[in-house]
């Protein structure tokens, strides 16, 4: 079975696109949602966004 990845929005590592709560961690920023490797990727990149 061949996975489907996605890259981190914040520091471009891969993860899977399937949903999954354990290998990635979303965030609705400015409405949209948004798929990260972990919750200070997604915080840094909530912070340069707002810059």
């Amino acid at each position: 079975m061949k996975y489907k990845f996605v890259k981190c929005e914040c520091c471009n590592m891969n993860i899977p696109s399937e949903k999954c709560d354990l290998a990635a961690y979303s965030a609705v920023i400015d409405g949209k949602e948004h798929l990260f490797c972990c919750k200070n990727c997604a915080k840094e990149y909530e912070e340069t966004k707002s810059k």
